[in-house]
C-alpha cells in the first residue's frame, strides 16, 4: 500500500509481513528499492511498526554482510542464551544431583560454585546456632549481638546461594566467548573483547564470594563465646567451611586474573585478594 507523506514530500510503502521466512524482510526491501530506482528515486529509509523476530534481522544481516556460512549460533548473545538455558538452577536442585553435575566432565559447575556452596553452608550452620541460642534466658545479655549476627548470616546465606548459580553462569560466558569464530582480524577482535568482559565478570563473582565467606568466618568466631556450647562443633564446622569457601574463591580469582589484560583491573583485584589472604590468616590464628 502506498501512502503520500505531504509534510515530508515522500511516499511511504507500507505492508504487513506475516511469514518472514517465506518472504524475508531484506528481499522486500530490495524489491521496493528496485521499483524506486525504476521510477528515478531512492529509498530514504525504513521503519518497523511493532516487534520483529530476531531471526528476521539475522537473515538480513547475513544477506547484506555476505557472511559465508552464517548461522544464528555465531551471534554471541544467541550462544550465551543457549548455554544459560541449558544450565540448571544449581541452588535449588537436590544435593545428589548437584554432586553428579560437579563430578561430570563438564566445565560447570566447578570450583567457583562449590566454593559459594561451602560459604552458604557455613552461613546456614551459623544461622542454626543463633536460632538455638536466641531468646534463651542464659544468653539474655547477648540478644542484641545475636540478632545482629542473625541478620548478617541470613543476608550472606541468600547472597551465596545466588552465587552458586552466578559463578557457573559467569564461566559459561567465558566458554561462549572462547567458542566465537576467529577466522579474520575483525572476528578475533570481537572474540577477545567478549572474552575479556566475561573473564572480568568471572573474577568479580568469586572475589565477592571470598568477601562474604570471610565475614561469615568473623561472625562464627564471635558466636563462640555467646552461643549454646552444645553447638560448638557446628560452629567449628561452619568456620572451616567458610575458610574453605574463602580460599577456594580466591583460587578462582587468581587463575582468571592471569588471562585479563586490563592492568588496572588486575592490580585492584590482586590487592583485594592479598588483603583477604592476610585477614584470613589473622582470623585462623585467633581461632586456634
Amino acid at each position: 500500500m502506498g501512502i503520500e507523506l505531504k509534510a515530508r514530500n515522500q511516499a511511504q510503502v507500507s505492508m504487513n509481513l506475516t511469514d518472514f521466512e517465506q518472504t524475508p524482510v531484506h528481499q522486500v526491501f530490495e524489491q521496493v528499492k528496485r521499483e524506486a530506482e525504476r521510477h528515478g528515486t531512492t529509498v530514504a529509509g525504513s521503519e518497523i511498526i511493532g516487534l520483529i523476530p530476531q531471526k528476521a534481522l539475522e537473515m538480513a544481516a547475513g544477506f547484506y554482510l555476505q557472511i559465508e556460512n552464517f548461522r544464528p549460533e555465531l551471534v554471541f548473545e544467541n550462544r550465551l542464551i543457549e548455554i544459560v538455558e541449558a544450565s540448571k538452577d544449581l541452588s535449588s536442585m537436590p544435593i545428589s544431583q548437584f554432586l553428579e553435575l560437579v563430578a561430570a566432565t563438564e566445565s560447570v559447575p566447578g570450583g567457583g560454585s562449590v566454593a559459594a556452596l561451602a560459604g552458604a553452608l557455613a552461613a546456614a550452620l551459623g544461622k542454626m546456632v543463633v536460632g538455638f541460642t536466641l531468646n534463651r534466658k542464659k544468653y539474655e545479655s547477648h540478644q542484641a549481638r545475636l540478632r545482629q549476627h542473625l541478620r548478617l548470616l541470613e543476608d550472606t546465606l541468600s547472597e551465596l546461594r545466588l552465587a552458586v548459580d552466578q559463578d557457573s553462569q559467569a564461566y559459561s560466558q567465558v566458554m561462549a566467548a572462547l567458542q566465537l569464530p576467529k577466522s579474520n582480524e575483525s572476528e578475533k577482535m570481537y572474540r577477545e573483547q567478549k572474552l575479556q568482559e566475561s573473564l572480568k565478570r568471572a573474577t568479580e563473582i568469586p572475589l565477592w564470594v571470598a568477601d562474604c565467606a570471610y565475614k561469615t568466618m568473623q561472625t562464627l568466631q564471635d558466636l563462640r563465646s555467646i552461643s549454646n556450647p552444645n553447638l560448638a562443633s557446628d560452629l567449628n564446622v561452619g568456620f572451616w567451611m567458610a575458610m574453605a569457601a574463602c580460599r577456594g574463591a580466591l583460587e578462582n580469582v587468581s587463575i582468571n586474573l592471569r588471562s585479563i589484560h586490563d592492568s588496572a583491573f588486575v592490580e585492584s583485584k590482586e590487592e583485594r585478594s592479598r588483603e583477604l589472604e592476610e585477614m584470613l590468616k589473622r582470623v585462623v590464628l585467633a581461632s586456634l
